[in-house]
């Protein structure tokens, strides 16, 4: 955890009011509900459901995940935190009133408000988006859909090579579907990955049977009665198609924000304390803009780890207890198949940037750092049985940090690096 308390101060009676039940919503209203026992708190989430793990449900696809162990803290969770849940959207805020506007047009007073919003799937355009078979992976009602058409399903096409698309593409094999992914750019994965790592997963998912499309994006859908079944590329080529799954990533949910005073653009912008340009409101999770060392400047940074970092440390500002958030860096990790995949920090080197690699394709291996002046800015680590759980937070100190590697420059290369090595130099 990247923080430090710098004061505290008397807690007095308040009104918490938090916007979203994801990971950053959820882990500010426990840790509001430890620092604060008595004053009121209340969770307003668009979703008929309490908090849940998101990042597991494409386990409801497989089965290895039932919809009862998503409910990691339970499905009475917020009431035994005492905090008030309510399934509503919030369609503006009036930071003049201290105030919530929900999609009933009931109202919502707070003291202090957090917006953990997180995001919402970014929309098909093409022609035919409105046939049944097509679906987004965001929501435990998502997934329960996909469940169910799979079922009656032969040829699955997914939209985008992200992290989602390489979960699923992996579970539609194995439940025996033909599987084809379509990416726009030309390799998988390509806001934290370069061409080589990107053809390490290509090979592995077209080794296990899927085909991966490249450099194209869809055109047009068909359908009979109402169902999808077939997409056009803009080559031209048909794919026959049961189900259509959209992975080409999200965008921070600030719509409700549009005519109140709260500062956004792509997200919400947030000081160290994620405290938005309104003293008393906050952000955190993936709707928070936050402060990137590396790229000088607030940066949306969409993980589970951050989010659960950062409605902490908002938490703790609100209620009085200062805590500064030394920032995030781009941190991502994947398993695919026995292979663990890790990309931190910057992707695309600059021309001032120093980059050392060494390429393996045939044992599915990569290391690649980028160097700035001697300091770490990107690294990407492609191995089997990497191990991604004790790397990432060695990783995200040293990038925060930005380290010297100094004399360990030549030893990066080494699939036994110890990066915490990199820590003790700083």
């Amino acid at each position: 955890m990247h923080y430090r308390r710098c004061s505290e101060e008397t807690i007095e009676m308040k009104r918490y009011v938090i916007i979203g039940s994801g990971p950053a919503g959820a882990t500010a209203a426990e840790t509001l509900r430890k620092l604060d026992d008595e004053s009121r708190m209340t969770v307003v989430t668009a979703e008929a459901y309490p908090y849940y793990k998101r990042e597991r449900i494409a386990g409801l696809i497989s089965g290895d995940e039932t919809e009862e162990s998503l409910f990691e803290k339970g499905k009475d969770f917020y009431q035994k935190i005492r905090a008030e849940l309510v399934s509503r959207r919030v369609t503006g805020v009036s930071t003049e009133k201290n105030q919530l506007i929900l999609d009933d047009d009931s109202t919502i007073d707070y003291d202090s408000l957090l917006i953990a919003s997180g995001g919402k799937p970014i929309p098909l355009r093409s022609q035919g988006a409105e046939l049944e078979g097509i679906s987004a992976l965001y929501t435990i009602d998502d997934a329960k859909r996909i469940s169910k058409l799979v079922k009656e399903a032969t040829n699955i096409v997914v939209v985008g090579g992200g992290t989602i698309a390489m979960k699923v593409v992996p579970i539609f094999r194995r439940i025996g579907l033909k599987a084809t992914l379509v990416e726009k750019a030309d390799g998988l994965w390509p806001t934290a990955l370069d061409k080589k790592a990107s053809e390490i997963l290509e090979s592995n998912l077209r080794e296990d049977g899927a085909e991966v499309v490249l450099n194209e994006e869809i055109a047009e859908l068909q359908g009979k009665g109402g169902r999808i079944q077939s997409v056009s590329l803009k080559s031209q080529r048909r794919l026959p198609c049961d189900l259509l799954l959209l992975t080409t990533g999200m965008r921070p949910s600030v719509d409700f924000l549009k005519r109140s005073a709260i500062r956004h653009d792509l997200g919400v912008p947030v000081d160290h304390h994620m405290r938005t340009n309104i003293p008393n409101v906050y952000a955190a999770g993936d709707v928070a803009q936050v402060p990137d060392p590396l790229l000088q400047a607030p940066a949306l940074h969409p993980t589970w780890d951050y989010a659960e970092e950062q409605g902490e440390i908002a938490a703790n500002n609100m209620v009085g207890v200062a805590t500064e958030y030394e920032g995030a860096v781009p941190l991502f990790s994947l398993g695919l198949y026995d292979i663990g995949v890790l990309a931190a920090g910057i992707s695309q080197p600059q021309a001032d940037f120093e980059e050392l690699s060494a390429f393996s394709p045939q044992a599915s291996s990569y290391r690649r750092f980028l160097l700035q002046r001697g300091r770490l800015v990107g690294v990407t680590l492609i191995g089997k049985g990497l191990g991604t759980k004790t790397l990432k937070p060695q990783l995200k100190k040293a990038l925060l940090k930005t380290v010297d590697v100094g004399a360990s420059k030549t030893d990066l290369l080494k699939e036994n690096f110890d990066f915490s090595s990199l820590l003790k130099e700083t």
